[in-house]
């Protein structure tokens, strides 16, 4: 996923949400800066940010926004 040559990969990802893959994490500013982002991350519904709202430590991280998954609810259709 992009992340090979990038050491210390983290993602993050929920059911019907967008998911993010950062790279490179190698400081405590960055782990704290992931802590900021996932409290963020679950108070979005969408989780859907622009590089702007992520924590300043995780801008030049971002190595993939993926946007989420969309549900399709399937009926059975009863034949008569």
């Amino acid at each position: 996923m992009a992340a090979c040559t990038r050491p210390i990969s983290v993602a993050i990802t929920e059911a019907g949400k967008a998911s993010y893959l950062f790279g490179d994490i190698s400081s405590e500013e960055h782990v704290l800066a992931l802590i900021e982002f996932i409290a963020q991350y679950q108070s979005i519904a969408t989780g859907w940010t622009s590089s702007v709202e992520r924590p300043k430590a995780l801008r030049s991280n971002t190595v993939a926004r993926i946007p989420g998954s969309i549900q399709i609810n399937h009926t059975k259709r009863s034949s008569k």
